[in-house]
């Protein structure tokens, strides 16, 4: 039966009246609770989430890293730096100073003639610089050359 036919025979004030009374809050908590639902399964995928977008950066600055070096020259990253760098990565912005000093690392790392510039001490070193002082290495850097 349709909403029509209880109009038809009950009247459309008695469906409307009946409908407020009982069937309006329960309609409403109804919503309340599928929105409840879909809510919490959108928090359960956000590590889902967070991890497909840490893949794309990730695959960028690789992509910026074996275009950086010659594929020819190009050895596998010792996890010893690697793992530590990608793990930071993850916390920094993509514009950050600190960030291009980690793929600068990271492609001194599988750069065959330069390796031995890679050391994973150097991933501590940077730990410790705030974004001011990794500004001012690179000013000096520039004033070097």
């Amino acid at each position: 039966m349709k909403m029509e036919d209880f109009k038809n025979i009950l009247g459309a004030n008695t469906v409307e009246k009946i409908y407020d009374d009982g069937l309006s809050t329960s309609t409403k908590e109804t919503g309340k609770a599928l929105t409840d639902i879909v809510k919490s399964f959108r928090l359960f995928t956000l590590p889902f989430q967070f991890a497909a977008t840490l893949q794309d950066r990730l695959d960028k600055y690789f992509e910026r890293i074996r275009n950086h070096v010659p594929k020819e020259k190009q050895i596998e990253s010792p996890p010893s730096i690697s793992g530590p760098i990608i793990e930071r990565l993850k916390y920094l912005e993509d514009n950050s100073h600190l960030t291009e000093l980690f793929l600068n690392l990271l492609a001194r790392s599988i750069d065959s003639d330069r390796i031995n510039e890679a050391h994973p001490a150097f991933i501590h070193l940077i730990d410790q610089l705030s974004s001011d002082e990794a500004i001012i290495l690179f000013e000096l850097k520039i004033m070097k050359n």
